[in-house]
């Protein structure tokens, strides 16, 4: 590659196009931790939901309350999914 401003020899030998996938592999990399800690918040949703129901039949909440828990944790289950979904879709 040419530092100056010789002969270039391909679209490759850019300095524009070196700054390009290095940008490119950061950003796949960021979209890669985000995934991580979306999956690592759904499951620790799910733990939040079975101690919930541990919780529950040893007496220390009422089943009324877990419910509504369990009605909530749904919910954000269907947030995080979707947001799992579009992340996927950015880097396919």
């Amino acid at each position: 590659m040419d530092g100056g401003h010789g002969n270039l020899f391909s679209f490759q030998d850019l300095k524009v196009w070196e700054k390009s996938v290095v940008l490119a592999e950061e950003v796949i990399r960021t979209i890669d931790e985000i995934l991580q800690f979306l999956y690592i918040a759904r499951g620790s949703l799910f733990e939040v939901v079975t101690l919930l129901i541990i919780f529950q039949r040893v007496g220390w909440l009422e089943v009324e309350k877990v419910i509504k828990f369990q009605r909530l944790a749904e919910e954000i289950t269907k947030m995080l999914n979707s947001l799992i979904k579009s992340t996927k879709k950015q880097i396919s």
